[in-house]
């Protein structure tokens, strides 16, 4: 009767003491769920010029303009007898390939990019209207050239240096391969 007792005893204890409940705290409610501001209207967008499109190198390589000498001519060291030009939609290049010592340039000259010495330039570019405005980063020197597009008016055709009134014709992208 003792050894029940005994064993009833710490069966009772046993239950209370994993039994024991102890006082519910209260849970915060979850924040109310309030009416969420309406997005502002994005910023009136800037509508591009038709010239600003065609410039546009976000989807192809800027485009590539170059002016050559297109006489038979003597060339003194450091003439130069060749431009090549690249213009993307807010930056470009241009190439001066300078004569590396005296000599004859005839138009059929086929130059080697190797051998030949050339000064490279970079450039900002800016659109007003017709008018591409290009300053060298390093010397802050302005050029602008006109812009000629076809009759379509979905390709340039040249450009025309306003100063010099030297014509760019289309060529080839000789820049770096765009990495996807």
């Amino acid at each position: 009767m003792k050894k029940l007792l005994v064993l009833v005893l710490l069966v009772s204890l046993q239950q209370t003491a994993f039994g024991q409940k102890s006082k519910l705290k209260q849970k915060t409610p979850p924040p109310k769920i309030s009416k969420v501001e309406d997005i502002p209207p994005p910023i009136r967008e800037i509508k591009q010029t038709i010239y600003e499109k065609l410039f546009d190198s976000s989807e192809h390589p800027p485009l590539a303009f170059e002016w050559r000498l297109d006489a038979d001519t003597l060339l003194a060291k450091g003439g130069i007898y060749r431009k090549h030009l690249e213009i993307g939609s807010d930056s470009g290049r241009l190439n001066k390939y300078e004569a590396s010592n005296d000599f004859q340039i005839r138009k059929d000259y086929a130059y080697d990019p190797l051998k030949q010495t050339y000064k490279l330039i970079f450039l900002d570019i800016k659109f007003d209207k017709n008018i591409i405005i290009t300053t060298d980063k390093k010397t802050g020197n302005v050029v602008k050239y006109k812009i000629f597009l076809n009759k379509a008016q979905t390709k340039v055709t040249k450009l025309e240096n306003l100063k010099t009134k030297q014509i760019y014709s289309t060529g080839e992208f000789e820049g770096p391969t765009i990495s996807m």
